[in-house]
């Protein structure tokens, strides 16, 4: 670890912390080395071996993938994912930590001109299904008809 700098030998058998070892620390870092290895990597690794048996066709079932194949499953992903609290956890932090302190999407797309001309209170504009525990469209009021539809599981793991 400490030949890429991770920690820093101090004497010999002695090690510090870098700046590199305090970034680890953080929930969304932690959070994306386990949804990498944990979760990601599995379908990675499967990808060659999918394609093979499929005949290096595009996949057009979500329930039979990479992802199914890797991790031994015959249920999409994201019913997979919340039934397995340290991956969904590591799946969450690792979203949120992706976001955090960039601006939201609707800070510098034109909605107004380009969604709502035209719009009724009946017409479906924008839906988010993400993931994550940062909602971030309350202070948007001029978006009257956005849709927030986040999967049961992710609003019971998300601190309001």
């Amino acid at each position: 670890m400490a030949s890429v700098g991770m920690v820093e030998e101090t004497s010999e058998d002695h090690y510090a912390a870098t700046k590199i070892t305090h970034v680890f620390t953080k929930p969304g870092a932690r959070g994306g080395i386990i949804h990498n290895h944990d979760t990601v990597l599995p379908s990675w690794t499967a990808t060659p071996r999918f394609l093979a048996e499929t005949g290096y066709k595009n996949p057009s079932d979500m329930m039979h993938g990479p992802a199914q194949m890797g991790h031994q499953t015959d249920e999409p992903l994201f019913r997979w994912l919340p039934k397995r609290p340290v991956n969904f956890e590591a799946f969450n932090q690792w979203m949120t930590a992706q976001r955090e302190g960039q601006p939201n999407f609707l800070s510098v797309f034109p909605a107004e001109k380009l969604l709502l001309n035209g719009a009724t209170p009946e017409t479906p504009i924008f839906v988010d299904v993400g993931g994550g525990e940062t909602l971030p469209y309350p202070n948007y009021p001029t978006l009257p008809y956005l849709t927030l539809s986040y999967l049961t599981s992710i609003l019971r793991w998300v601190q309001y």
